[in-house]
């Protein structure tokens, strides 16, 4: 009798054990005191998997956390499917079979294991989406093959560091932007004290714009801040559209990304009115024209477009750079970034943070050779849903 052949994956196996040899499996783990004891030691979140990756163990940690009123709830699960990872059912063969998933530190931590025969470690970076709320989810995990009986299992522990992540990202941008930007205030201020008139004149108007810039990095770093604990507040009131683009062209001129790079702007035939928290939306903007200058060769140009249809009004900003495709992934994680130093890592996540659950908008993009790359938000003119303000 031929054997059927292996289920369609994107990454990871998407083989899953029977019932009857889940079952053996689970009765066997529950049957070992030893491993019952290792699982009650552990204070962070333990799980015992199969070859298969799924649940045939958990500590008390794991029912607490997600609210479990048994471990019976949890037999059977993938690691993203118990603690509800947005991409765990992104491919037929749940959780570790889609293209996301071979960027899971999870999952890679698992199969690394299996192919080494020894303890793997990762961080397991994850987004969960419950209430219409996205939260983003950082544990360390590690991933211990050992046997038991006949059987060949692994113990998958994971401690959550998210906000040992959250205060490593505030030390990486706030900080950095800070310094960056006072190294450019003592400069000009050495020369206020040594210049002529006419001088010292430029240099003051200079040393405000610095000033101006530092006090706008505080205030965005308190915003994200706050916004990720989730205490920002919203508030709405109607702005005019052209005086938005006016706006963002006074903001983004100024930015030493713009320096030798094109600004185009769209034709300003017509305005609209739009509600909306209008520090936030020029956040969120303005991090996609830094991103698109940034990416963009000097001499180059990044366009600034927006457009209206059915109540709604779509901003978007387009540069002709291309997003290497596991950039593309993860480009909305918290404390991804594609910069070599360690300076960095919020601008595309602080976009779909203040854009979608602040702003009650929707946060896209597009990347394809030969068309560039395009970040949109796109929000109801009306302003956000009333359980967002």
């Amino acid at each position: 009798m031929e054997s059927a052949p292996p289920a369609p994956t994107d990454f990871a196996p998407a083989e899953r054990a029977g019932d009857v040899e889940l079952r053996a499996a689970v009765e066997l783990a529950c049957a070992n005191p030893v491993l019952q004891a290792v699982l009650d030691a552990f204070s962070g979140l333990a799980l015992v998997l199969n070859p298969e990756r799924q649940v045939i163990a958990v500590n008390d940690a794991v029912l607490g956390r997600m609210g479990f009123d048994s471990a019976e709830n949890t037999l059977g699960l993938r690691p993203g499917e118990l603690l509800e990872c947005l991409h765990a059912h992104d491919h037929p063969g749940g959780c570790g079979t889609s293209v996301s998933c071979a960027l899971c530190g999870a999952t890679n931590a698992l199969e690394d294991s299996k192919s080494s025969g020894a303890q793997e470690r990762g961080e397991f970076r994850l987004t969960v989406e419950r209430d219409r709320a996205r939260e983003a989810v950082e544990f360390e995990v590690l991933a211990t093959p050992f046997e038991l009986g006949d059987r060949e299992l692994t113990l998958l522990t994971l401690r959550d560091i998210s906000s040992l992540k959250r205060v490593e990202l505030l030390e990486r941008t706030f900080f950095h932007d800070v310094a960056n930007t006072l190294s450019g205030i003592r400069g000009w201020n050495e020369l206020l004290v040594e210049s002529t008139d006419q001088e010292l004149s430029d240099a003051a108007r200079r040393v405000h714009r610095l000033i101006n810039r530092l006090a706008e990095q505080v205030e965005y770093q308190r915003a994200v801040w706050r916004a990720a604990a989730g205490e920002l507040q919203v508030e709405p009131v109607p702005i005019s559209i052209f005086e938005l683009v006016e706006d963002l062209q006074s903001v983004t001129l100024e930015h030493p990304t713009a320096h030798d790079r094109e600004l185009e702007l769209p034709e300003l035939s017509s305005d609209a009115e739009l509600v909306t928290d209008r520090s936030l939306l020029l956040r969120v903007l303005t991090n996609m024209l830094v991103n698109a200058f940034e990416a963009t060769e000097r001499g180059g140009q990044v366009r600034l477009d927006w457009s209206l249809e059915g109540g709604r009004v779509t901003f978007s900003v387009w540069n002709d750079a291309v997003m290497a495709k596991d950039v593309a992934q993860r480009v909305f994680e918290r404390t991804f970034s594609t910069k070599a130093d360690r300076g960095r890592g919020l601008g595309t996540y602080a976009m779909k943070l203040f854009g979608e659950v602040y702003l009650g908008g929707r946060v896209s993009f597009t990347s394809a050779e030969g068309k560039g790359t395009t970040f949109s938000i796109e929000l109801p003119l009306g302003g956000p849903a009333p359980a967002l303000n």
